[in-house]
């Protein structure tokens, strides 16, 4: 315990020992030096010198010869249990204390520094010249002190009275401060904002710009949408008939299915937010509120309401938006590419590609020209002056490029290199006559050519027919005359010619034209949704919420009842305060305070 008040920097030891022992072995000394190794703040009292050994004194040890200290040592001389005995005064003693030092042969050169007076005036010099270097920290300290005992004395209220007015005036005080609170938490204008992280309306809006508009921006228009899909939703379209062009109704269907796959995200935006206004609430600790627990439950429990309460109809709108984006496929809006445009970027597309492709058959075809060229002026005699070979000239195009282009293919005209109608060659024009006839002999020669391929073909059929029949037991039953069984489940197949996958990449292009409009919309729509119909409206209803559920006259006993803990802490709050200020007058008595009016 002598530890806890001597280790304080601005406490000032009295190591007080007694002449007849061993002091510089003592505890009063060695407890000094581990706290004051320097020695600025010790002063040693020595007692009983008047009954030291004969032949002994503590001359060395008052000079500071064997243990140094700043202040020094002071010798003193104190009443004996005789004296007090024989009802000696302390009058009369000091005077033999003075008797003593001033006649004895050791101590008479240093008797002015001796004694119980000169103790005392030492002490008083040192305390208060300790007290003017300290003065201004500890003036500092106290007064700070004082603040922070106000501060917490403030968190504790003053204390309650019995009336139900001054109760439904503090409640509403209360309810009227959280009010205010949950609104600057969400506008960022509480007092107490952190530097370390992002609080209140900032997380608010970190949800809708780096997630949300993330999540959106990642799903792409052809996600989950396979060729296989496409060609499906086509075909089913069409129905019985084969299309010349492509369907509308494929295109709504689709674009439909993946509009869709907005919804999720949507609701779980408003999921986060509504999660961020509860963290809001929970970390609104208000001093009031840690007052009163009762009253705090309650408090939380009604906002919690009420933001389930605005969560629903936030719900409600985010399907509506997704729902109303359903209703109607606005083709005519400014930014869908449209049927037009899209073809025109595939028939560019298509017709690079053509060009691409035909450019480079046309390299090799002159490439193999070249080295059979080549092969055959090696073959010939070494006198013959022939050119070995020659390459195409430079800027010539490849033949058929501007007759063979997509619309000659997408319109049954796409006709392999090499044939007939190749490298821009057009038969030579007929009369008419001769061309009927010319049709004529092709149909009738078609016509017995069909023929004899039937009388050829019916003996191998009945061949294999009863082959297969004597296979199967001999009765020969099995026919080639009847259809397969339909499947259960029928997909369309991949596109296989030109036509298909013109269709297929023309919806892909108008699905993007038009998801990428729809996404934007919903960007723009859902954290405007959210934060009018959960986030606003809980700012604007939470205090009348909170008055309407908790201003009753029955509940100001439950919710106003104070923890003995609580009230424990005030009065010893309190009690702080009263010392701390008597201390502070203390400080400003001796401000102005000398030694020398001692």
């Amino acid at each position: 315990m002598c530890l806890s008040y001597i280790e304080k920097p601005n406490s000032i030891i009295l190591s007080v020992q007694a002449a007849n022992t061993d002091i510089a072995n003592s505890d009063g000394i060695r407890l000094a030096k581990e706290v004051d190794p320097e020695g600025k703040r010790t002063i040693g009292v020595i007692t009983k010198i008047d009954i030291m050994d004969k032949g002994t004194d503590a001359l060395d040890m008052l000079l500071g010869r064997i243990i140094s200290l700043k202040l020094g040592f002071v010798g003193v001389i104190n009443r004996s249990q005789q004296d007090i005995n024989n009802n000696k005064t302390i009058r009369e003693a000091l005077k033999s204390e003075v008797e003593y030092f001033s006649n004895h042969p050791m101590y008479r050169s240093i008797s002015n520094r001796l004694g119980t007076p000169y103790l005392a005036k030492t002490l008083n010099r040192v305390l208060m010249n300790h007290i003017k270097n300290t003065l201004p920290d500890l003036k500092v300290k106290i007064n700070k002190m004082i603040s922070d005992a106000q501060n917490e004395l403030m968190t504790y209220g003053e204390s309650l009275f019995d009336s139900k007015k001054s109760q439904g005036a503090l409640l509403l005080q209360i309810i009227t401060k959280f009010s205010t609170n949950y609104k600057d938490a969400i506008d960022g204008k509480l007092g107490e904002l952190s530097v370390n992280e992002l609080y209140g309306g900032a997380r608010i809006n970190y949800i809708f710009t780096e997630i949300y508009n993330k999540c959106l921006n990642n799903i792409q228009p052809n996600d989950g949408l396979t060729l296989n899909d496409i060609r499906t939703a086509i075909k089913n379209a069409t129905g019985p008939r084969a299309s010349l062009f492509v369907p509308e109704v494929s295109f709504e269907l689709l674009v439909r299915r993946q509009i869709a796959r907005l919804e999720e995200p949507s609701l779980q935006c408003v999921e986060l937010v509504y999660d961020e206004l509860q963290r809001i609430v929970a970390q609104l600790e208000s001093k009031e509120l840690l007052r009163f627990q009762a009253l705090r439950e309650h408090v939380v429990e009604v906002v919690n309401n009420l933001l389930l309460n605005c969560k629903i109809p936030t719900r409600k709108m985010i399907n509506n938006l997704i729902a109303i984006e359903h209703a109607y496929i606005n083709t005519n809006h400014e930014d869908f590419v449209g049927g037009g445009g899209a073809i025109s970027k595939i028939f560019e597309k298509m017709a690079r590609s053509q060009q691409q492709e035909e450019y480079q058959r046309f390299q090799q075809q002159q490439q193999l020209q070249y080295n059979q060229q080549q092969q055959q002026g090696n073959n010939q005699p070494k006198g013959n002056n022939q050119p070995k070979g020659n390459m195409p000239p430079q800027g010539q195009g490849p033949p058929g490029q501007q007759g063979n282009g997509f619309f000659n293919k997408f319109f049954g005209g796409n006709q392999q290199p090499g044939g007939p109608q190749s490298n821009n060659q057009k038969p030579p024009i007929q009369p008419m006559n001769r061309n009927m006839n010319n049709n004529n002999n092709n149909n009738n020669n078609n016509n017995m050519s069909m023929m004899n391929n039937r009388n050829m073909n019916k003996p191998q059929r009945q061949n294999n027919n009863m082959g297969m029949g004597m296979g199967m037991g001999g009765y020969g039953d099995l026919r080639n005359d009847r259809l397969d069984q339909v499947p259960v489940t029928i997909k369309a197949s991949m596109p296989n010619n030109e036509k298909e996958r013109f269709e297929t990449e023309l919806i892909q292009n108008l699905l993007a034209s038009y998801f990428d409009i729809v996404r934007k919309n919903i960007t723009d729509s859902v954290p405007k949704s959210i934060m009018h119909f959960l986030v606003n409206t809980s700012k604007d209803n939470i205090q009348n919420e909170l008055v309407r559920h908790l201003y009753k006259e029955e509940l100001f006993d439950e919710l106003l009842e104070e923890s003995p803990i609580t009230a424990q802490r005030r009065r010893h709050c309190q009690e702080l305060l009263k010392v701390l200020k008597r201390a502070s007058n203390v400080l400003n008595e001796v401000r102005d305070f000398t030694p020398h009016q001692l």
